[in-house]
């Protein structure tokens, strides 16, 4: 998985920008958890 991540953040493609996108989505909805429980 974290493989595929990584290689999608080097694509210039469409579908890399978006799962980075996404996955940027998803690491901060996951700070802000844990910021907000701590």
């Amino acid at each position: 998985a974290w493989t595929k991540l990584l290689l999608a953040r080097k694509q210039s493609s469409f579908l890399g920008k978006t799962f980075q996108y996404m996955f940027e989505i998803m690491e901060g909805a996951c700070y802000n958890t844990i910021n907000n429980n701590y």
